[in-house]
């Protein structure tokens, strides 16, 4: 997979669709920058990102993903995958369903996923300088590069949606009883959840998929 810095972007996730869709740049493709200024955020929201931090989004072509990943459950797949890698690097995070990244209670990132036709680009957002108070960055130096090349190698592993929910799983009923999620302006304690095979949670008899 190729890689690719820029010095500054809006959007690593905009840019990237926008380049594939126009043929300057090819799936698959990781692109990553320390300075967005127009970032995604949950429910479409912009996420003012502080220069220092790392922002980056890769591209892969659907016949690239594991065949049992259900589309709707492609941000826990992933952030899931990340928060693993950079637990064995020594991190204490988190990953709280569906796809936000967690240390002492507090974010220090985020994914969000976008599905074109034969195409998904997955954007992330962490945190490696501090930030505003009611957020937290990563507690460990990253060696970017490193952190990529095992990224892709799992990628490229194709790892099995069933072995990642069965490992997602555990840390959903240990980590997240702590947290509330909002879903069309109703708020709901997941601790009240239960999980799904399909990466969806239920509460109150309602079944509520990825909130991104």
């Amino acid at each position: 997979m190729e890689i690719c810095y820029y010095d500054t972007l809006k959007s690593t996730q905009s840019y990237l669709i926008e380049a594939i869709l126009s043929k300057k740049l090819n799936t698959p493709i990781l692109i990553y920058t320390h300075n967005q200024t127009q970032g995604i955020g949950s429910r479409q929201n912009e996420w003012h990102g502080i220069k220092g931090n790392l922002f980056f989004s890769f591209a892969l072509d659907c016949n690239m993903l594991a065949d049992d990943l259900p589309l709707p459950s492609i941000s826990i797949y992933f952030g899931y995958i990340i928060k693993d890698i950079l637990s064995s690097l020594g991190s204490s995070l988190v990953l709280k369903w569906p796809n936000d990244l967690y240390l002492d209670n507090k974010k220090i990132g985020g994914l969000i996923t976008n599905k074109k036709t034969d195409f998904i680009v997955v954007g992330v957002g962490i945190n490696l300088v501090n930030i505003k108070d009611d957020f937290h960055n990563l507690d460990i130096n990253l060696d970017i590069l490193n952190f990529f090349d095992i990224l892709i190698d799992k990628i490229n592993n194709r790892i099995s949606w069933s072995s990642i929910f069965k490992l997602y799983k555990v840390e959903f009923y240990k980590s997240n009883f702590n947290y509330k999620v909002r879903n069309h302006k109703k708020s709901f304690c997941l601790k009240d959840a239960v999980l799904n095979k399909d990466g969806s949670i239920s509460v109150n008899n309602e079944k509520v998929y990825s909130l991104r």
